[in-house]
């Protein structure tokens, strides 16, 4: 089986995040953008705001936030199956930023989760 990818799972959370009208307001007003790394070095940079979700591929924005640790956990993490303190204080995940822009990513990544298929 296929170690999953995590920028098909950034590409995706961009999908449900565009039409989570339950979370945009939490982003009224602002920008955020985070950097994700993960361990082997890949990164790739998600800029949001409450007009636009997309991804930087070539990483030129200046991140709010960096987001770094092994795969599962960043997976996890991005899937919204997982809370980032909850990853930080297992010391799976190493996060970087503001504490209001680190409380607003948690919010919106737990908040937009990965819908399972019910077989």
């Amino acid at each position: 089986m296929k170690e999953p990818s995590f920028r098909k799972a950034l590409v995706e959370f961009t999908h449900r995040l565009q039409f989570a009208s339950h979370v945009l307001p939490l982003l009224e007003n602002e920008r955020i953008t985070v950097k994700i790394c993960t361990n082997n070095n890949e990164e790739l940079t998600i800029v949001m705001s409450e007009k636009e979700v997309s991804l930087d591929h070539e990483n030129r924005t200046v991140p709010s936030v960096v987001v770094k640790g092994d795969l599962p956990a960043l997976i996890n993490f991005i899937e919204g199956k997982m809370k980032l303190q909850a990853l930080q204080k297992s010391e799976k995940l190493q996060a970087e930023g503001k504490y209001r822009h680190l409380l607003k990513i948690e919010s919106l990544f737990y908040c937009c989760p990965l819908k399972e298929a019910i077989s």
